[in-house]
C-alpha cells in the first residue's frame, strides 16, 4: 500500500501544502484524507490512556516499533539513501514520510510488548544500542501512536532483519516522572517446586517489595467469595473461584482445586454441594482452562496504588483516603505530562499551539487544559513528597509495637 498508496491525489495535495509553509491547512487535510494506522499495536479503539482504557481496547503488539526523523523537503531523499546505507541490516522498512518532510521507519522486534512501561523500555534500548548517533522525533514515542499511511514508490523493506530485545531491560522503567522507582517482582506463587502444600496456595496477586509500603499502580486479582453462599449460585461462584485460583497458583494441580473448592464447599454451602458432583465441575473446568492455548481469564482486577507490609494493621477508611489521594494525584500528573508533552509536538511540527490544538491530540477536554496549562512538573513532585510523607507517619503509627 505504501507503493501504490490509496490516497495519492490527497498526498500531492498534503506535500503542496507543507511546501508552502501552510502548516495548518496541510494537517487538516491530512486528517480529513489519509489513511492511518497503529504501527506498533492492534487496538479495537486508539484510547489507552487510562489502565481501564488500556485493558478495554489493547489487542496484541504487532512486534514492531515505530520511529521518526524529521527533515527538510530538500533533504528527505538523501537522508533516506544515508539511513539505509548505515542501519539497513537493523530496519524492517524506511519510507518517505507523507508530507515527505522526513522519513518512516519499523524495527521489528522478537517479542511481543505488552504494557506502555515495556514498550518505553524497548523503544529506548532500540534507540540507545543501534542508533545512538540518530536523533528521533520522540513525540511518536507512544505505544498507540498514529502512522499516516506514506507514499513512497521506492520503500525500503526486509522483515528479516529483527533485533533481539532482552527482558532485563523492563526491570527499571517507571510509568511516570513522579513516581521514579521501580516496579516490584509481581510473584503469583510462594512455594517451591518441591513444596506444594496448601499453606502456600496464593489467594491475591503476590506484590514483593522492600520496606514497610510500595507506591505502583498495579492490577491486582484477589479470590473473593460470599461469606454464604447459596444454593443457585454455587456453580457460579465456584467456576469463578477456580480460574482466579488456576492464574494465582499456576503450578498448583488438579489435586489443589480440587481441595480449594472443596473447603468452601464444606465451610461456606448450605446445603453442600453433592461431592461426586463437585469433583465433575472442577475437572471439566481445570481441563477446559489447562487445555485450552488462548485462554484468558476475564475475572475483574482492582487497580492499588499503594501495598503495605502490614495492610491490616492500618484501618480500612484511612488505607482508602490514602489511595485515592495518589491515584488522582498520579491521574492529574500523567495528564499534566499528555498536555506537555503535545504542545512539544505542535511547536516543532507547527511551531505554535492552541489549547483546541492540544485537545485534538490529546482527547483532553479543553476545560482540563486550561486548568493544567500552567503548573509546573515541580508542584507534582512537591505533592508527591507530602503525600508520601504522610503515608509514611500513618505507616509508622500503626506498626505493631516491638519488645
Amino acid at each position: 500500500m505504501i507503493k501504490n498508496h490509496p490516497c495519492t491525489e490527497s498526498v500531492a495535495k498534503v506535500r503542496k501544502l507543507r511546501a508552502e509553509g501552510k502548516d495548518n491547512e496541510c494537517r487538516d487535510l491530512k486528517r480529513a484524507t489519509i489513511p492511518w494506522l497503529t504501527p506498533n499495536c492492534f487496538l479495537k479503539k486508539r484510547k489507552l490512556e487510562k489502565d481501564y482504557d488500556f485493558e478495554e481496547n489493547f489487542i496484541r503488539s504487532s512486534r514492531y516499533i515505530y520511529y521518526d526523523i524529521d527533515a527538510d523537503v530538500n533533504t528527505t531523499e538523501n537522508l533516506k539513501k544515508e539511513f539505509i546505507e548505515n542501519y539497513g541490516n537493523f530496519v524492517a522498512l524506511v519510507s518517505k514520510s507523507v508530507s515527505a518532510r522526513g522519513i518512516s521507519i519499523l524495527v521489528r522486534i522478537n517479542r511481543y510488548i505488552n504494557c506502555k512501561n515495556d514498550f518505553n523500555a524497548a523503544y529506548d534500548y532500540i534507540q540507545n544500542n543501534y542508533f545512538p548517533l540518530i536523533k528521533f522525533d520522540n513525540n511518536v514515542k507512544i505505544f498507540g501512536a498514529a502512522w499516516y499511511l506514506p507514499y513512497d514508490t521506492d520503500v525500503y523493506f526486509n522483515t528479516d532483519n529483527v533485533i533481539e530485545i532482552p527482558d532485563d531491560i523492563f526491570s527499571s522503567i517507571s510509568s511516570y516522572d513522579v513516581c521514579s522507582p521501580p516496579p516490584p517482582p509481581i510473584h503469583h506463587m510462594s512455594y517451591s517446586e518441591e513444596d506444594n502444600s496448601n499453606e502456600n496456595l496464593i489467594l491475591e496477586t503476590k506484590v514483593d517489595f522492600e520496606g514497610d509500603y510500595y507506591i505502583w499502580p498495579i492490577h491486582i486479582l484477589s479470590i473473593h467469595f460470599p461469606e454464604k453462599i447459596e444454593d443457585g449460585s454455587k456453580h457460579k461462584v465456584f467456576k469463578r473461584v477456580l480460574h482466579d485460583f488456576i492464574e494465582l497458583n499456576p503450578k498448583s494441580n488438579y489435586k489443589d482445586a480440587l481441595d480449594f473448592i472443596a473447603h468452601l464447599n464444606n465451610r461456606h454451602c448450605e446445603p453442600k454441594m453433592n461431592f461426586l458432583h463437585l469433583k465433575s465441575v472442577v475437572r471439566s473446568q481445570y481441563e477446559s482452562i489447562k487445555s485450552n492455548p488462548n485462554y484468558k481469564n476475564t475475572s475483574k482486577r482492582q487497580l492499588r496504588v499503594i501495598h503495605y507490609r502490614k495492610k491490616y494493621l492500618i484501618p480500612p477508611d484511612i488505607r482508602k483516603g490514602l489511595s485515592n489521594s495518589m491515584r488522582g494525584l498520579l491521574d492529574r500528573a500523567m495528564t499534566h505530562k499528555k498536555i506537555y508533552q503535545a504542545i512539544t509536538y505542535l511547536l516543532d511540527e507547527y511551531g505554535s499551539y492552541s489549547h483546541q490544538e492540544i485537545c485534538d491530540l490529546t482527547k483532553i477536554s479543553r476545560s482540563t487544559i486550561k486548568r493544567h496549562i500552567h503548573k509546573s512538573k515541580n508542584e507534582f513532585e512537591k505533592e508527591f513528597t507530602e503525600l508520601t510523607n504522610k503515608i509514611q507517619s500513618i505507616v509508622a503509627k500503626y506498626q505493631l509495637p516491638t519488645y
